[in-house]
């Protein structure tokens, strides 16, 4: 009687692996990143987050609400994440995600550099100053 049931266990037990109906591991991981201002360590809403394969094939783009928090299922491997802002200097940085797992990755963006006023003046005199320049008329060819 204990061998048949043996048996019939067994027997079971393999159709249901051939059947596929036994849990499968999950293929999908989870990438987390949090983006945060470097000076005042505080979330940074509205920063971009695109995650781009190895070969920099775009997989998809996030927007960070308000607790500067994004979160993804990604397909298990290699990842580059880029995080940008229009008021901080951008930042790419690599994950990997396993199977079944959460990967955290934390973003300090800096500010970026203020644009001095002196720079654009310089630049626009020296466009004035070359022939065809900002400000210049144009030139005319003799006939």
């Amino acid at each position: 009687m204990v061998g048949v049931a043996a048996g019939l266990i067994t027997i079971t037990g393999s159709i249901v692996s051939l059947a596929g109906l036994h849990e499968r591991p999950p293929v999908l991981g989870e990438m987390i990143a949090v983006i945060q201002d470097m000076r005042e360590r505080a979330p940074l809403p509205e920063a971009t987050v695109e995650i781009l394969t190895p070969q920099d094939a775009l997989v998809t783009t996030l927007t960070a609400p308000s607790d500067g928090r994004v979160a993804r299922r990604l397909k298990e491997g290699k990842y580059r994440v880029r995080v940008s802002h229009p008021q901080f200097m951008p930042q790419v940085r690599q994950i990997e995600v396993s199977s079944g797992e959460r990967s955290e990755l934390r973003v300090s963006l800096a500010p970026r550099p203020p644009r001095r006023r002196d720079d654009r003046v310089a630049t626009c005199a020296g466009c004035a100053a070359r022939p065809g320049g900002a400000g210049s008329a144009p030139e005319k060819t003799p006939r």
